[in-house]
């Protein structure tokens, strides 16, 4: 696997990197985890979806990423079902305002649940989304020149394939890369 290439010499040439459910397993040095930081505040996109080992000892935020990623893990893993809500601030924010079902006449999304949020204590950016226990689910941010969103649950998947109605899975997964990629619609 090119891990030099990619991390160290073509690092600038990429849009966005997305570190998905992502664990620290010896394959990338802690210099190339530097290198993304350094990335994200030269102008750089990093979507990070958080699953379980978020929460661990190989959490992607115990390397120097920590210092670009919006949202510090507590350590505490939320696995009781809970509908995705958006804050004052998303309803909104160009991201997540007008989502399909977000917020019908006034009332609450009709958004099927989720059962698995990562908890966290927000260390900058905006919460657009909310779930269990009005946690921060979706955390957006600008890092120097760059921007990062960290989206705090493995189970968007569930809205893909329907669970009690589903919800938005493309549309905010589109309208969070091209945010990160700073489309103009988007600004």
């Amino acid at each position: 696997f090119p891990i030099r290439e990619l991390f160290e010499i073509k690092l600038s040439d990429f849009n966005l990197v997305i570190f998905d459910q992502y664990r620290r397993r010896g394959v990338l040095p802690t210099a190339y985890y530097e290198n993304v930081a350094n990335y994200v505040r030269k102008g750089g996109a990093v979507f990070e979806a958080a699953g379980p080992a978020f929460s661990g000892p190989l959490s992607i935020y115990r390397t120097p990423l920590a210092e670009v990623l919006p949202g510090r893990p507590t350590g505490a893993i939320r696995t009781t079902g809970f509908r995705p809500n958006l804050t004052d601030l998303g309803k909104r924010h160009p991201v997540t305002a007008d989502l399909p079902g977000a917020d019908p006449e006034g009332g609450n999304p009709t958004w099927g649940r989720w059962f698995r949020q990562v908890e966290v204590v927000p260390s900058g950016g905006n919460t657009l989304m909310s779930g269990a226990g009005e946690q921060p689910l979706l955390i957006l941010d600008r890092v120097g020149q760059g921007r990062v969103a960290q989206f705090l649950s493995d189970h968007l998947w569930l809205w893909a394939r329907g669970f009690e109605g589903g919800g938005p899975h493309q549309e905010v997964l589109r309208r969070v890369a091209h945010w990160l990629m700073k489309e103009p619609e988007l600004e």
